[in-house]
């Protein structure tokens, strides 16, 4: 459909800031591919607003938003960001509208100020992560445009359950968008649970560019590992994501700690960034787990295929995901991969040709499992290459996997 009209609305999106460089970067390629497809994209992340300084150092929340010094507008990697504020008033209680309502107004003036749907029969308002979906699906029903709602993994894991106000939202916002999608159908399930009926959705699985995440050879490897700072033949166990408990930090390093009392040889590198509620160098030394570690950080997203290409074995034992978009990349990248079995995970593991699963927050399990894969090369060269494989020819790259989702769009348009 010539002219269709994407406005994007991600939880959160990259962002030149400590902890937000590769925030929402999987959404960011999602939008990209729907961009390089032919769509019109603008993505839009509403920023609460703030007094100047110095009223600004008055509240914490609108320091903290001067601090950020979000632009009215930018490009990220040729995708336009809007970012429109919402008003902040202090102290909100003496305020008549909440969140909600200041949200849903200031944004439909904007729109209408800024004259930005031109074609509504031709527009579609796209959200993913339910809390602010549900608003935004609000918003477009007061600008007659279409909605599509995305889950991607805690808005139905956890914030339903956090109080009944946030499951009268979910509820609300799963029934009321126009076209229900999801990243695994584990979590669509689960919102027809949730709401009580079966809903018809549709579960589009991220893909990942298999032109950057792919294996390497034995030579480029070694290469990478000398370019990394890894001047060691000892096998490199890699783990990325959030850290926090719920990502299987604590799990993974009691499982090593185990394994390296065995005497078995391995280096385990940490990446991780954003709000983080454990200190992994603090919890290692709680181990004596120091000399094992190799502590990285942060990393820029588009660095994170070396590090995937010049490690043995992956490893993200999570309590709860949708399916982690980490995973997908290892496994393009050629690794093994032990992860959890808990929500999406068994949609994309589907055997142990392919990737090791076990129960989460099973220490032993976890253990026996990383152990294997330490001890046998042989495997460990197998099931990386499976796993490459079918992430190629069967998973589906990022833009064969967003040409199914344009497809949807553009029915709903024409609808």
């Amino acid at each position: 459909m010539q002219g269709l009209h994407i406005f994007c609305f991600p939880s959160f999106y990259p962002y030149e800031y400590p902890g937000m460089s590769g925030a929402g970067i999987f959404m960011h390629r999602q939008f990209k591919a729907l961009q390089e497809l032919g769509a019109k994209i603008t993505v839009v992340v509403p920023v609460e607003d703030h007094p100047p300084f110095p009223l600004s150092i008055l509240h914490a929340d609108w320091s903290q938003a001067q601090k950020m010094n979000y632009p009215a507008e930018r490009e990220y990697d040729t995708v336009l960001v809007l970012h429109p504020r919402i008003s902040n008033p202090k102290p909100g209680k003496i305020f008549r509208k909440n969140y909600e309502q200041r949200f849903i107004d200031d944004l439909a003036r904007y729109f209408t100020d800024k004259k930005l749907i031109t074609t509504p029969n031709k527009t579609i308002f796209f959200a993913q992560w339910m809390p602010s979906a549900y608003k935004v699906t609000k918003l477009a029903k007061r600008l007659n445009v279409k909605t599509a709602t995305m889950l991607i993994g805690d808005d139905v894991n956890v914030w339903p359950f956090a109080s009944d106000t946030n499951k009268q939202q979910f509820v609300e916002g799963w029934r009321s968008t126009d076209l229900r999608l999801s990243v695994a159908n584990y979590l669509a399930e689960q919102a027809n649970k949730i709401v009580g009926d079966a809903l018809p959705y549709h579960s589009i699985y991220r893909g990942t560019d298999t032109s950057i995440f792919k294996p390497v050879g034995a030579i480029e490897k070694q290469a990478l590992r000398s370019k990394l700072g890894f001047n060691t033949e000892t096998p490199l166990i890699l783990c990325i994501g959030t850290a926090i408990v719920a990502k299987g930090w604590l799990n993974l390093l009691e499982a090593l700690k185990d394994i390296a009392a065995q005497g078995i040889a391995f280096k385990l590198v940490c990446i991780y960034s954003g709000e983080n509620n454990i200190n992994i160098i603090e919890e290692a030394t709680t181990r004596n787990a120091n000399e094992y570690i190799i502590d990285i950080g942060e990393v820029p997203s588009k660095d994170i295929a070396q590090y995937m290409q010049a490690a043995d074995v992956f490893c993200l034992p999570s309590h709860r995901e949708g399916i982690a978009n980490a995973v997908v990349e290892a496994m393009a990248c050629g690794l093994p991969v032990v992860t959890t079995n808990i929500c999406g995970h068994p949609e994309l593991v589907a055997n142990e040709e392919i990737g090791l699963l076990i129960p989460m927050q099973n220490i032993e399990a976890l253990t026996d499992k990383i152990k294997i894969l330490l001890k046998d090369k042989n495997l460990r060269a197998s099931i990386g290459a499976n796993a490459a494989n079918y992430i190629k020819n069967v998973w589906g790259n990022t833009l064969t996997n967003n040409r199914k989702l344009l497809d949807l769009f553009e029915r709903l348009c024409s609808d």
